[in-house]
């Protein structure tokens, strides 16, 4: 009888670990394809400026900035405005690449003194199912739909080594550009970024 039990066990627990493991599969084969077919329904893509900063200075141990995130039409969606332990600051941006099309989404803005940390900008600008950044309250349902599920992926899936074609971190030293002056980021269809001072 305890024979029996435990190799029910062992079988319970093996069917289980599999069931697990085949649902997770499923879920990143899911996830691959609605992106996928998420960013061929949006080819084309114009630059936009998402994203403007001002370096008020640097100090010994200290950066302040004034750093503010917009839509494709330049409106301001948000404005921070502090400063920041450290003598470097930097922006990451999360890529999503599917064939010719490549989105960056602001990630993180962080100092050299605390990389891996920061501020997390997603959530300034991804708002139920809704990328302020590359959408506005008048464009279609379903494009709004995909750039916000091209968002979530470039966000989450960039430490997934089942999607590193698709995805990757562009960062920008923002403590590089001239203090006391506005610089505008571009982010281009093509993946570059560029910063105009």
């Amino acid at each position: 009888m305890r024979n029996w039990f435990a190799k029910s066990i062992v079988i319970f627990s093996s069917l289980l670990l599999f069931s697990v493991l085949l649902g997770i599969g499923v879920a990143f084969v899911f996830q691959f394809y609605t992106c996928s077919a998420a960013a061929a329904r949006l080819v084309d893509q114009s630059p936009i400026s998402p994203v403007q900063f001002y370096i008020y200075g640097t100090s010994p141990g200290t950066v302040s900035c004034r750093f503010g995130l917009y839509d494709k039409f330049g409106r301001e969606i948000a404005m921070i405005e502090r400063s920041w332990n450290g003598t470097e600051l930097y922006l990451d941006f999360a890529k999503a690449q599917f064939g010719d099309t490549i989105l960056l989404f602001p990630l993180r803005l962080y100092t050299d003194e605390s990389r891996g940390n920061g501020i997390e900008l997603s959530h300034y600008y991804l708002k139920e199912n809704f990328c302020q950044i590359y959408s506005t309250l008048g464009d279609d349902e379903q494009q709004k739909r995909d750039f916000a599920r091209l968002c979530a992926f470039a966000k989450t899936s960039g430490k997934n080594p089942f999607f590193v074609n698709y995805t990757g971190i562009a960062t920008v030293r923002l403590t590089g550009y001239k203090t006391g002056k506005t610089a505008t980021i571009f982010t281009a269809p093509n993946g570059n970024v560029l910063v105009l001072q």
